[in-house]
């Protein structure tokens, strides 16, 4: 009853897809992946139904990370095996391995259509997720997130993550229990397609891993609201490293330890990161903004999705590229051989990033962990343009307020359709108005990334899109007046040549808001 729509894509889906990452699903999770309120948790099969993404690119272009596509495959094992995707990997691989302390059940109520609740001796373990305030850590609550199970639904300890561990370094044996062969093992280690030097391949799954020492491992990275998880077993040192953190500012520590474990005891000392002239005199090429693929490419989501996804890349005055995302800090990269290679390290770790270069221009990169491409976009789509165009309409719908209120005071000289005019731009700055305020009122609620998932769709965005969409339409019967705007002269009742100017020039403001706006996917209120 799961189906994957053509959607005008010839090429289908395949299982391999979905292990790599390159299906070609947008990537969707505000609202439906993780759940506060458990009545809207839904099965496993419901779900994959109820929130299908759009397609947005043919399978096999480029891995860009799908929890939905996990999810599916997920639901392909319970298809295959009829069985749930829960009681097939507790029996397949759990119980063989005694991973006692392991399991995809959530602690709730007895419910049709899902699996049963989580013994009480297990819920009793659970570490509970926090979030940084000013006033310190603040408790959250449980993660539902067993309608999307296969992508996010275990819940471990590192004793049980040890054994795993062992049992991937072991080529599918620990203990005298074997759960895969020698063919599974061969594939958990070999990227599906060839990648860039540097840059970490698909294995089926486990995504691969390159460490200080030119060392090599595979293991997986894990994100929900408030854990931050990673695992590398790096067979050729007999090593396996599994962190988890409970709060979500603990992303870069669970990212970077594998590498400092490895830098620490195994390679030989890095040399200092340096810049490099080329990369200064080279700095156009790849200076830019560039957009994540892993993303919403529709609606209220893949507008909020298109200012949080954008990267700025610039050099600096000794050679060094540094990429500085929406909320996250600044990382700073050095080049590794010519410029026209495109090949990165992070001054940092270590780790590689390399640019897809055309004509001498970088039309996008691909971090070492794979799981987007960031590629270029020009000025009209760059927050920084719409930001600047926003200002500007909202000094306008200021001034055209502050000049409605004066004129209250004395007697005004204009035609009829100046008279509308006026009217027109009056109603139109109040909109503009509201709608910032309902986009300020949702930034600010978002700064708590578990209230921007779960209370979506977002009341303040859909006011602000909703504004933002009367005040657009109405510019169009504005546009219409201009040319009568203008009419009239000393002689008769009509504006001053000032006044038509402002609003003429508030008019064309105001249209390159709402045609950036439409652009952008936000002035569609019903699509959140």
């Amino acid at each position: 009853s799961v189906q994957v729509r053509d959607q005008g894509y010839e090429r289908p889906v395949l299982v391999r897809h979905l292990m790599d990452h390159s299906a070609g699903f947008e990537d969707r999770a505000l609202g439906q992946l993780f759940e506060r309120d458990f009545d809207r948790v839904r099965p496993l099969e419901v779900y994959l139904r109820q929130e299908r993404p759009n397609r947005v690119r043919n399978p096999g272009v480029l891995s860009s990370y799908s929890n939905y596509g996990v999810a599916l495959a997920g639901e392909a094992v319970a298809y295959v095996s009829g069985q749930p995707y829960e009681t097939y990997v507790a029996r397949n691989i759990l119980q063989p391995l005694a991973l006692a302390n392991t399991t995809f059940l959530e602690p709730h109520p007895p419910k049709k259509g899902l699996a049963a609740p989580m013994p009480p001796a297990l819920a009793a373990q659970l570490a509970t997720p926090y979030r940084w305030t000013p006033a310190g850590f603040e408790a959250r609550e449980f993660e539902n997130v067993m309608h999307a199970a296969p992508a996010g639904g275990a819940s471990t300890t590192a004793g049980d993550m040890a054994r795993y561990m062992q049992l991937l370094l072991n080529g599918g044996a620990v203990e005298g229990v074997t759960i895969y062969g020698p063919r599974t093992a061969t594939a958990f280690a070999t990227p599906i397609d060839p990648m860039p030097p540097g840059i970490n391949g698909w294995a089926h799954g486990m995504i691969q891993s390159t460490l200080p020492g030119g060392f090599h491992g595979f293991g997986h990275d894990g994100a929900t609201i408030s854990f931050m998880s990673r695992m590398v077993v790096v067979p050729e040192l007999n090593l396996g490293v599994f962190i988890s953190t409970n709060t979500e500012s603990g992303g870069r520590l669970a990212h970077v330890l594998p590498q400092r474990i490895a830098e620490r005891f195994y390679a030989a000392p890095r040399a200092p990161a340096k810049g490099a002239p080329a990369l200064k005199a080279a700095a156009e090429a790849f200076e830019g903004t560039y957009l994540t693929t892993r993303r919403a490419y529709s609606g209220l989501e893949g507008f909020v999705m298109r200012v949080a996804g954008q990267v700025k890349a610039s050099v600096t005055r000794d050679g060094v590229l540094l990429t500085q995302g929406f909320d996250g800090p600044a990382q700073r990269w050095v080049l590794d051989g010519p410029a026209e290679r495109g090949l990165f390290r992070s001054a940092e770790t270590g780790e590689a990033m390399t640019f897809a270069m055309r004509d001498g221009r970088a039309r996008e990169f691909r971090p070492a962990g794979n799981a987007a491409v960031f590629q270029r976009v020009g000025p009209l789509d760059q927050t920084g343009t719409l930001a600047i165009v926003g200002l500007v309409a909202l000094a306008a719908a200021a001034a055209t307020l502050v000049g409605a209120a004066l004129r209250v005071f004395r007697e005004t000289r204009q035609g009829a359709a100046q008279r509308r005019g006026g009217i027109l731009q009056t109603i139109q700055a109040i909109l503009w108005i509201i709608a910032a305020t309902g986009l300020a009122m949702f930034i600010a609620g978002a700064a708590d990334r578990a209230k921007a998932i779960y209370d979506w769709p977002n009341s303040w965005l859909i006011i602000a899109s909703a504004c933002a969409l009367v005040a657009s339409v109405l510019n169009v019967l504005a546009l219409i007046l201009t040319p009568l705007i203008w009419q009239g002269g000393r002689r008769v009742e009509s504006w001053s040549g000032l006044r038509k100017v402002a609003y003429t020039w508030t008019v064309l403001v105001y249209g390159a808001l709402g045609l950036l706006l439409l652009r952008w996917g936000a002035l569609f209120p019903w699509s959140a």
